[in-house]
């Protein structure tokens, strides 16, 4: 009756509803997780359960981050700073926009603003910056 199986069955049966019980943090949580599985998928990379990048594409560590809702009218995407010489490079992901960018490390580090919560933010400075790193893909 409540197995691990019976609750993924369950889960997967009724998706919807159990995700909008979800508060929006976790509700953002859960949208990272997929959204992670679906860049690897999508771009027929390898994942990683390493700290500091989440996959592995054509030789280079990559980061995954993506943001779901504004915060004071602009997307953001945190815990930026422990990210620093663990990766090449960072896909933002803009789920508000329906917008991909890949920033190498060291433009998102020495280029970019970062605040001192450790966020990229969309401010007109950084957006300037995402914009020569955006990037087209297939479907999902």
């Amino acid at each position: 009756m409540y197995t691990r199986e019976e609750m993924i069955e369950f889960g997967k049966n009724n998706f919807e509803d159990f995700f909008n019980k979800l508060g929006q943090r976790e509700q953002g949580s859960l949208l990272g997780c997929i959204t992670e599985i679906a860049v690897v998928k999508n771009r027929k990379a390898q994942a990683t359960d390493k700290a500091g990048y989440d996959m592995i594409e054509d030789g280079l560590e990559k980061e995954i981050k993506s943001c779901w809702r504004l915060n004071n009218n602009l997307v953001r995407w945190g815990n930026i700073t422990s990210k620093f010489n663990k990766c090449d490079a960072f896909i933002f992901i803009d789920g508000v926009n329906n917008k991909e960018y890949e920033v190498p490390h060291d433009v998102v580090f020495f280029q970019m603003s970062i605040s001192k919560d450790g966020q990229i933010r969309t401010t007109e400075h950084n957006l300037a910056i995402l914009e020569q790193y955006e990037i087209i893909t297939g479907e999902i």
